[in-house]
């Protein structure tokens, strides 16, 4: 799936990702895509997180 990330000061992120966490004020939300087929290589992750 596309994830797009875009702010007030332009787009931070705008790729193809596998999964997404998005935590709230709740609880921690995941959106997973459609399952993938077994061989589909998962192994190019990233982490992105708010820098203080």
């Amino acid at each position: 799936m596309k994830l797009s990330l875009v702010t007030l000061v332009g787009t931070k992120v705008d790729e193809e990702v596998y999964s997404v966490s998005i935590p709230t004020t709740d609880s921690r939300n995941f959106r997973f895509p459609k399952p993938r087929a077994a061989s589909d290589d998962c192994t190019g992750r990233r982490d992105y997180r708010a820098s203080t």
